[in-house]
């Protein structure tokens, strides 16, 4: 019976790997690039251009779920930007983070 379990382990830790893997090669390979620049002759021309004129002057009414909600996406769009700007052991921390909370999950249900 131990033997069965040590092989349900040993496929469950490759298909972790797999996932990271997999993950870490989906990464972007462009951290070290210097950003594109624009002249300011064309920022001008775009900024008067009204097809790109987004200027809305509303306000939406949330009710306080909604707020809590928004709130907890934009912190975590925040950390997964910064992430992404932080180098290759940012990603690999915050995946094996994103791993733990779903290995916690998993055991809870």
């Amino acid at each position: 019976m131990p033997k069965k379990r040590k092989h349900t382990d040993l496929k469950k830790y490759i298909h972790i790997l797999l996932a990271i893997w997999l993950l870490l090669n989906a990464v972007p390979q462009s951290f070290g690039q210097e950003p594109r620049k624009v002249s300011k002759e064309k920022i001008e021309k775009l900024q008067q251009d009204s097809d790109f004129s987004y200027a809305t002057n509303y306000r939406v009414e949330e009710d306080p779920l909604s707020r809590i909600w928004n709130w907890i996406v934009s912190k975590f769009f925040q950390l997964v930007g910064s992430a992404v700007q932080g180098g290759f052991w940012r990603v690999v921390f915050l995946i094996l983070i994103g791993l733990i909370i779903a290995y916690a999950a998993v055991k809870l249900l």
